[in-house]
């Protein structure tokens, strides 16, 4: 898997948890299905992820802050989530090859 193809799927994950309810009560289309797949996949990969990263992706993709946002949510430099979020993506990467 590559990091784009990651990247995509991701997206797939936050528009799931931004419109949750939607997708709950959704009929179930190949579209749909792709989406509820996505995320049930990198909630469970995620799992295995250093605490760090773990945090970064809840707030990012489960909960829709923005890199900014997280930042101050974790107290941490904007710079540092952007790398943060590098390497989460790094890891997905690498656990899926």
């Amino acid at each position: 898997m590559t990091i784009d193809q990651v990247r995509e799927e991701l997206k797939d994950v936050k528009q799931y948890y931004s419109r949750k309810g939607f997708f709950d009560r959704a009929k179930m289309d190949d579209f749909v299905q792709r989406i509820k797949t996505n995320a049930e996949k990198y909630d469970r990969l995620v799992l295995e992820a250093p605490t760090t990263y773990f945090n970064v992706y809840d707030l990012i993709y489960r909960k829709g802050k923005s890199q900014f946002q997280a930042s101050i949510e974790l107290s941490y430099a904007k710079r540092t989530v952007e790398r943060l979020h590098s390497e989460l993506v790094g890891f997905f990467v690498n656990i899926q090859n």
